[in-house]
């Protein structure tokens, strides 16, 4: 199986039919794989991170990051949404779905890959892509940050990247390897000095994506 996400062509051998399905809209069989991984893992899931933690891990090399979020596309612009396990990132995601209809895109919903190009964040979608699979082979520029917050109330306001680093360490890989952590601390900090930055303090409901949508619009967008 060889298959390309964010620019890297990965050949996978011995891979599952889970692991086919999954990645389907990656699949790039004529591409020359710059990536060999050999798999072990015997169940489904188990090969699936196997092949995830082995891409992030060359895909570092490249200065691409993996990040544990929901990344949608209004208009041409993405949007990321991290947030803690279960406090809702998915759900607030769906809420944009379902009240802007056709000018909302998922990137990706569980593990898209972000790399600067330039001065410009990009998030790429790729085939790890959370319990409903939702995502597009495609790049995006980035727009803004935001980090959702359970609430009584829809507010959003801008956040300092001292507050987000906080958040965002727990939202992304680490491993014990000098190299690797070297390059994630430097690529999160030029994200988080770079680009805008907002909490979300959030209901489950399509207000909530009006007062994001509103907010970010009316700063960057």
């Amino acid at each position: 199986m060889i298959f390309t996400v964010a620019d890297l062509a990965v050949k996978a051998e011995n891979p599952l039919p889970y692991l086919l399905r999954t990645h389907r809209d990656y699949l790039t069989p004529d591409a020359q794989p710059q990536l060999t991984v050999t798999l072990t893992e015997t169940k489904p899931i188990e090969q699936s991170i196997e092949l995830l933690r082995a891409v992030s891990n060359e895909l570092i090399k490249k200065d691409t990051f993996l990040l544990h979020c929901s990344a949608l596309s209004y208009e041409g612009k993405a949007i990321l949404f991290a947030a803690h396990s279960g406090v809702g990132k998915s759900t607030h995601a769906r809420m944009w779905r379902e009240e802007f209809g056709d000018k909302v895109t998922m990137v990706n919903d569980d593990k898209p890959f972000l790399r600067f190009e330039g001065d410009t964040l990009c998030v790429f979608g790729s085939p790890w892509d959370g319990k409903h699979h939702l995502s597009t082979n495609t790049k995006v520029p980035v727009a803004a940050l935001c980090f959702i917050f359970r609430g009584e109330e829809n507010r959003i306001s801008p956040m300092s990247a001292a507050d987000a680093l906080n958040i965002i360490f727990d939202q992304v890989p680490r491993t014990s390897d000098p190299e690797y952590m070297s390059r994630l601390l430097a690529l999160l900090d030029k994200m988080l000095t770079r680009l805008p930055l907002y909490s979300l303090f959030c209901r489950p409901d399509h207000e909530a994506a009006r007062v994001a949508l509103k907010g970010i619009i009316g700063d960057e967008l």
